[in-house]
């Protein structure tokens, strides 16, 4: 995977987190099992950790996205 800003990474994870909420999971735990990972490496993540290139590569994976997904840049909302 190219380098990329942990920015761009993090406003990714918070979108799929944002899906899997909307989809049932509703506690961070269950976000966070459902990501595979802990709890803990969850709320780091969202403290500003950064997300691996392991870790974005399982994301797109699990959520079905295309790879290099969480590397590109987000396209603005509509108002």
């Amino acid at each position: 995977m190219q380098a990329t800003s942990n920015a761009t990474r993090k406003a990714h994870l918070l979108e799929v987190l944002s899906e899997l909420k909307r989809d049932g999971a509703s506690s961070p735990a269950d976000r966070a099992m459902l990501l595979g990972i802990g709890s803990d490496s969850l709320a780091g993540l969202l403290k500003g950790a950064p997300v691996s290139d392991a870790l974005a590569e399982d994301i797109e994976f699990l959520m079905c996205r295309p790879r290099v997904w969480m590397d590109a840049a987000m396209e603005p909302a509509l108002a």
